[in-house]
């Protein structure tokens, strides 16, 4: 049923330990993306860093890359802290959606 719940979405999100340029050659989160490309459905992607040649992601469906890492941290304090930094990332992402929704309003007043 996944192809029907993403028709009838408006913003699917998904996520990836690391995104780079090997996701476009079989990881889920662009499988997902290019899924939800064909219903015409946004895609934005939480992971928790960014690898070499991850701009290739955007040719395959992901709209916006988000990363959980506010900058250089270790795996180990990146673990303990996983909940703490995926709910901080989610909140920038849905801040800078909301920024794009107060913009796209202004623009048509």
């Amino acid at each position: 049923g996944f192809d029907e719940r993403v028709r009838k979405a408006e913003l699917v999100i998904t996520g990836e330990g690391t995104l780079d340029g090997q996701s476009v050659f079989g990881k889920s989160t662009v499988a997902v993306a290019r899924r939800a490309r064909t219903a015409g459905v946004p895609v934005l992607a939480i992971v928790g860093g960014l690898g070499g040649g991850y701009e290739a992601v955007y040719d395959e469906g992901i709209s916006a890359v988000v990363p959980v890492a506010p900058g250089p941290i270790s795996l180990v304090e990146s673990q303990q802290r996983g909940a703490e930094l995926v709910r901080a990332a989610t909140e920038r992402a849905f801040r800078m959606i909301a920024l794009g929704q107060h913009a796209a309003r202004t623009r048509r007043q």
